[in-house]
């Protein structure tokens, strides 16, 4: 037999090994042992197996919990949780919103999730037919965000039940984007509650549940287009055109009529859309239209609808996915100034996929230094590189690695040019004083990190304000428990090490071999009382 883990479910299934299929027990993961009952606010999402066999244990990555799920296989029996680590920084509006994208036991049949088609939030590169036969015409009142001759700028749009192929569009970045949808017949996100019946075969959220999913939502954003230069500018060379150019272009040309991209296509560092919906006659399309927004792009040119072509992605861009490339798209009728223009439309085309999304390309940006390269010119552009952004408020800059042979975590501060260390006794640092470190036999990873997030990624882990290597040393505690001596200590202790010696005099501290378990918020190592005599004490992996 094998093992199957069940994301949507929270459940891990032991298939047989000789009948396709067949399904031969389930373990259950909810903490309250909910079966087929929905717990959204409490879903473990499991992802990664490891299986001891010798030791008939199943070892289960729950990646929403932040947990492993321990399973007995001699009798598919969950044993225990536990936290992945000594500090979960997942914010409470995460933990509270996120288990209703993904739990598969909202729907009618326990099967599908919002994320069966918005797959980690994102999209399926799919187009769906979800019109409804039964369902009636709805009339948006809006305002145009320019007026478009002969249309005014307060405009009746209808919306006909049968909507067509669309394809499924990403659940980043939707924060201040009402309306959405396509055609913008969601008012704004809690309007997706019928989903849950209409789609989803389950039944609407309570008012709360809704709105604690989409305070979820509004937190997922867009991550740097790597198509753009890391110091946020335009390549001018990209794709067979020149962004910079295209970027102008979009501000400044009049495609038709008077009007340019920017004027809907709101140029970063807006979103590419102004949140109107445009009429049917000015896009020549067949209905109503929101203006959609343009941070994505990028990701949807794998589709070639060349004849005998292979494509990545089965559609393509659009609101059916049936244009191919960006220049295919710019040839439509009503692109009536530059349709035959090609160097504009493939300028226009290189900027779109480099559109900016929000997020600096130097986010997630790193350079490992070391003694052979800390010399090197890319290194040394790199780094001013990173210190630049940092100062544009693009990035905070964090730096991980050794300083005098002592793990360190420094965080940069843009308005002195030093970087400061996480403890109060050090000073700070420069960044020549740094490179002399590194000379030294040292060695320091730079990383662009979010805006806002450097104190806790760099040098104060959970945010308590207490720098993390002045955190104060955890007690250590021994007791007697039956024929056993146990040693315990807090899960919060991270950074320190379980060491053991036979003796002081002299000491010879090593590691302590013995395996230690999670229980109620510390770590438990049980020591067979007939061993010989040890000490033990917590070792600051930092410490000499």
């Amino acid at each position: 037999s094998f093992f199957v883990a069940a994301f949507g479910s929270d459940r891990i299934a032991r298939l047989s090994a000789t009948q396709p299929g067949q399904v031969l027990s389930r373990v259950e993961l909810s903490s309250t042992g909910a079966g087929a009952t929905a717990d959204p606010r409490h879903k473990r999402g499991p992802r990664g197996l490891a299986l001891k066999a010798a030791s008939q244990r199943l070892y289960v990555l729950n990646r929403i919990a932040n947990s492993i799920s321990i399973i007995d296989t001699a009798n598919d029996k969950l044993l225990k949780e536990i936290p992945v680590g000594s500090n979960d920084p997942t914010p409470d509006i995460i933990r509270q919103g996120r288990g209703f994208l993904y739990d598969a036991k909202l729907s009618g049949n326990g099967t599908v999730s919002c994320a069966s088609c918005h797959i980690d939030g994102e999209l399926d590169a799919l187009a769906w037919d979800l019109g409804d036969p039964a369902g009636a015409l709805v009339t948006n009142r809006t305002v145009l965000p320019i007026p478009i001759p002969p249309f005014s700028l307060t405009n009746n749009s209808v919306f006909h039940p049968m909507k067509g192929p669309m394809t499924t569009q990403t659940l980043r970045g939707l924060k201040g984007q009402d309306p959405l949808h396509w055609r913008g017949d969601r008012t704004n996100f809690t309007h997706f509650n019928g989903a849950f019946a209409s789609l989803l075969g389950g039944s609407a959220l309570s008012q709360t549940d809704m709105n604690a999913f989409r305070d979820f939502i509004n937190t997922i954003t867009f991550g740097p287009n790597p198509n753009q230069n890391l110091d946020r500018t335009y390549p001018t060379n990209f794709a067979g055109g020149n962004a910079e150019a295209g970027r102008v272009a979009y501000m400044f040309t009049n495609y038709a009529g008077g009007l340019t991209c920017n004027n809907c296509h709101t140029a970063p560092p807006g979103t590419g859309s102004n949140g109107g919906i445009i009429p049917a006659n000015a896009l020549q399309e067949s209905q109503d239209f929101k203006v959609p927004h343009l941070r994505n792009i990028y990701q949807k040119l794998g589709f070639d609808n060349t004849p005998g072509a292979n494509s990545r992605l089965g559609f393509g861009l659009t609101h059916d996915g049936i244009d191919s490339t960006l220049q295919g798209f710019l040839s439509r009728a009503v692109f009536t100034n530059i349709r035959n223009d090609t160097t504009i439309k493939n300028n226009l085309a290189a900027f779109v996929q480099c559109f900016d999304t929000g997020l600096a390309p130097a986010v997630g940006y790193g350079r490992t230094v070391s003694t052979n390269n800390v010399t090197a010119p890319a290194v040394t552009a790199d780094w001013a590189l990173l210190e630049s952004q940092a100062a544009a408020t693009n990035i905070d800059l964090v730096v991980r690695g050794t300083v005098d042979g002592l793990r360190r975590g420094l965080l940069y501060n843009p308005a002195s040019g030093t970087y400061r260390p996480d403890t109060a006794t050090l000073p700070t640092f420069t960044r020549a004083q740094l490179t002399a470190k590194i000379q030294g036999g040292d060695t320091l990873t730079l990383l662009g990190v979010p805006p806002g997030s450097g104190q806790r990624l760099g040098i104060d882990r959970n945010l308590d304000g207490v720098l993390d290597a002045d955190t104060p040393a955890p007690a250590l505690q021994i007791a007697r428990t039956g024929t056993n001596v146990v040693v315990d200590w807090p899960l919060a202790a991270a950074g320190f090490d379980l060491e053991a010696t036979p003796g002081l005099s002299p000491a010879a501290w090593q590691s302590a071999p013995e395996p230690w378990e999670i229980l109620d918020g510390r770590n438990y190592m049980t020591n067979a009382s007939g061993d010989a005599g040890r000490f033990f004490r917590l070792h600051w992996k930092n410490a000499p």
